[in-house]
């Protein structure tokens, strides 16, 4: 999961003087109760793009605009197909079902899933791989033959069959992958090692894994900042009632309870900050809606202002 970088600047968050810096409390967790409590998730997934580029038509576009060879690009699409289109977006939408409701772990692109959050993840993942088996990537294999026949004709010079694999290998390619993998714990390591080396390994490892969550719960502030302060920044109205940053999306509320609902369960460390924040956002948002948020001044007004106020109380971790 990309981390946000320079949140200051990109979100032009600023700090009053006069407001204290609040610094992260996150006890250290017992690594046996950090086991006991999450589980690793890891996603892959394959859906060829049908994407590539064409160094011919890059060169033919640079010699009619009379530039250097290299100064231009192109690509092309192999196919147009609904199919393929609706078979990516479901892989999509897994990606982001994944990242979205569980936390960072480490830097290989594994996740932490609370195992309080376990059965409703696993019921909704489940059912959103099966879709993507049937029926989406059904429906791409049947649709496949037509539109590599539709691309022979639309693509003209730039066709070259050599670059469409075969129904039977797409069959093979296209996969959806989900692995669920309990934390290991530092008595794990069975290996014929002096005892000393043995000793410095689990210590080590305990080391990792603290470190790992701690960036984890980092990275929960951070999700939480980008929501909130769009929020702020959307609820700001000028005296005649009109937005002076644009006009906010119906989802302005629910993007930030969904972070304010993994806040709940993803805060393993026991962190008193999360837990108040948590609390005082689910106070603040709690029966506000767009609709109520559209037409009421006062109401955008308070809202605007408890968020404003949670914002300020966030903790300092650099961002």
């Amino acid at each position: 999961m990309t981390s946000i970088q320079d949140l200051l600047t990109e979100y032009d968050l600023d700090t009053p003087v006069s407001t204290p810096v609040v610094e992260p409390v996150i006890e250290d967790i017992e690594i046996p109760t950090l086991i006991s409590s999450a589980t690793i998730v890891s996603l892959s997934r394959h859906v060829p793009s049908f994407k590539r580029d064409d160094k011919t038509a890059a060169r033919r576009a640079a010699e009619s605009m009379g530039a250097k060879r290299g100064r231009y690009t192109s690509n092309k699409k192999l196919i147009m197909c609904a199919e393929h289109d609706a078979l990516v977006k479901q892989s999509n939408d897994i990606y982001r079902f994944v990242r979205d409701r569980t936390m960072r772990w480490g830097e290989l692109g594994q996740q932490l899933l609370p195992n309080e959050a376990y059965t409703d993840f696993d019921e909704e993942i489940q059912e959103m791989v099966q879709k993507f088996y049937d029926p989406y990537k059904r429906e791409f294999l049947a649709a496949y033959p037509a539109a590599c026949a539709r691309s022979q004709l639309s693509l003209g010079e730039g066709y070259d069959p050599r670059l469409y694999p075969s129904v039977d290998q797409l069959e093979r390619k296209i996969q959806v992958h989900l692995a669920y993998e309990p934390l290991p714990s530092s008595g794990d390591f069975r290996i014929d090692i002096p005892r000393q080396a043995q000793a410095e390994m689990r210590e080590g490892y305990e080391k990792l894994m603290q470190s790992r969550l701690h960036e984890s719960m980092q990275e929960i502030w951070k999700r939480l900042l980008k929501p909130l302060k769009n929020m702020s920044d959307k609820l700001d109205y000028d005296d005649e009632g009109k937005p002076r940053n644009g006009h906010f999306q119906t989802t302005i509320v629910d993007n930030v309870i969904q972070i304010v609902d993994l806040m709940k369960i993803c805060n393993l460390a026991n962190d008193p900050q999360m837990d108040r924040v948590q609390r005082d956002l689910r106070n603040a948002l709690t029966g506000v809606t767009p609709e109520m948020l559209k037409v009421s001044d006062t109401q955008r007004r308070k809202t605007k202002a408890e968020v404003d106020s949670i914002i300020k109380s966030l903790p300092n971790f650099g961002f």
